[in-house]
């Protein structure tokens, strides 16, 4: 699987979050992901990914036979993934998003600790 550029995540039990699905489409590799947890956030499947139902082995089989022998299939969720990694992963994005929820926490937490 490796060396036909795609990424397998196939746990049974779910993630909060799936780094190694983020990683593999921000490689630009196809990605056949358990859809189960966080890992059924990142992904869309047959849009930029792959997926099967946790412990659904069929499934799995089914989905790495279509990637090692569809090649078109292939680059084209390694091209979406990427994208959509990109769009979803940013660093600036990510840290704009972030900006408010801190200063939220920082209110909080200087509420709780003034003295009644």
């Amino acid at each position: 699987l490796a060396a036909r550029g795609v990424t397998l995540h196939a746990t049974t039990v779910p993630e909060p979050f799936g780094l190694v699905i983020a990683e593999g489409m921000a490689c630009g590799r196809a990605v056949i992901a358990s859809a189960a947890g966080g890992a059924a956030e990142i992904v869309d499947a047959e849009v930029d990914a792959l997926t099967h139902a946790p412990g659904d082995a069929d499934a799995l089989a089914a989905g790495i036979e279509r990637l090692v022998v569809d090649e078109g299939l292939r680059s084209r969720l390694g091209a979406v993934g990427r994208r959509s990694a990109e769009l979803r992963f940013n660093r600036d994005r990510l840290g704009a998003a972030m900006v408010p929820i801190y200063r939220t926490a920082v209110a909080i937490a200087g509420k709780e600790r003034r003295p009644a």
